[in-house]
């Protein structure tokens, strides 16, 4: 009895003295929270992110071991350590954060903000420690930027972005009071318009099938010239998606996350005309995988598509654009043929989160329009 007494006092004390482990239940789903006590003797709970009590314990020992937990030294901790497992997926506390509240961070948005801290932000403020990282010192940092990283203002902003997440974070986790971001004025940029191809520069890229040494990477280009669509959409496609008379635009693929939603998140769906619809079935798999691929069961490669595009482009005498000027020269297309706007944001995928279901499903006079001013530009195109 003496023995089962004195363990559980050891484990009061070691409670009380350092933390406890508890589970909440948070939209249906048991999350393991745990509290630690500050200097006037109450209660700071936080959230592990965890939903199994052993992977719980193990984050709040790993957070004790870095300093994190007790409230005498974690202010001296340094945005270097603190930010040691920030953007790596599974073990990120934002990304962790951001599931718990039913959203996500991709892979290819974890590996662009940890690049951005490894190589902007830290070597800049890492030493600091977190409480010492004032909107003074985070502004003459911004500022310096343009100079020190030889970044633009529109890449100092995104670093600036990635800098505040993780401050967001630090008071989160009750490291600091408030974050010296939050009433921080980004830096002002020049608003940079996707340059459209002219229908010329889409002629002299299309060019005849023996222009190309890959048929893939000019149906691509046709594609896109014809439907707007991004080229992770396009890469996605699978034959399920192409009907008589369009494309449903059901998903992305990028070569960081694989197959996933479009960007909106929703899925649309694109009118095409036979012309393009004949070309897409040429190229269907017989076991209904990806168009366009090449070699083994994944899409052809971006940069692969990019590198063709920018040598095509060059042999025509064209620079300065991109695969995403094909989507320019769509939307600049139908806005001048008077093609209703509503209908133009629907079928690009440029709708707003609260536009109705109704556009997923194009009506035949919205369909006969759109096809008018696709069935135009192959006349252009193929001259």
């Amino acid at each position: 009895m003496g023995g089962c007494g004195s363990g559980g006092m050891l484990h009061v004390m070691r409670a009380r003295s350092e933390f406890g482990l508890f589970k909440r239940r948070i939209n249906g789903r048991i999350v393991y929270y745990y509290y630690i006590w500050d200097e006037s003797n109450r209660r700071i709970y936080r959230s592990t992110g965890e939903r199994q009590k052993c992977r719980a314990l193990d984050y709040v020992m790993s957070m004790r071991d870095k300093g994190l937990l007790g409230t005498r030294d974690r202010c001296m901790i340094s945005l270097r350590d603190y930010v040691r497992d920030f953007y790596i997926p599974d073990k990120c506390p934002i990304v962790k954060n951001a599931r718990m509240h039913g959203k996500s961070i991709s892979r290819g948005t974890c590996a662009t903000r940890r690049r951005a801290l490894s190589l902007h932000v830290l070597p800049h403020l890492g030493h600091l420690p977190l409480w010492s990282i004032t909107s003074a010192r985070v502004n003459r940092w911004l500022l310096d930027l343009p100079s020190t990283d030889k970044a633009s203002r529109t890449s100092a902003n995104a670093y600036f972005d990635t800098l505040k997440q993780v401050l967001d974070q630090a008071v989160r986790d009750g490291l600091i009071p408030d974050n010296p971001c939050e009433k921080m004025e980004r830096l002002g940029t020049d608003s940079v318009r996707r340059e459209a191809f002219t229908t010329d520069e889409v002629r002299k890229i299309i060019g005849k099938p023996c222009d190309w040494d890959n048929f893939l990477i000019r149906t691509m280009c046709l594609t896109a010239a014809l439907t707007g669509m991004r080229i992770g959409e396009i890469r996605a496609l699978r034959p399920d998606a192409v009907t008589d008379t369009a494309i449903y635009v059901r998903a992305s693929f990028s070569d960081n996350d694989g197959f996933k939603a479009p960007k909106n998140g929703k899925a649309r769906v694109a009118p095409i005309p036979a012309a393009l619809r004949d070309q897409l079935r040429l190229l269907f798999p017989s076991d209904g995988g990806y168009i366009f691929r090449m070699v083994g069961d994944k899409p052809i490669s971006s940069q692969y598509v990019l590198t063709k595009l920018k040598k095509r482009m060059a042999d025509v005498g064209i620079s300065g654009k991109t695969f995403h000027s094909f989507r320019a020269y769509f939307n600049t297309e139908m806005m001048s043929a008077n093609v209703n706007e509503t209908v133009v944001r629907a079928v690009i995928g440029h709708q707003s989160a609260d536009m109705t279901e109704h556009y997923l499903h194009l009506e035949a006079g919205e369909f006969s329009q759109i096809r008018k001013v696709q069935e135009s530009i192959l006349e252009e195109v193929f001259v």
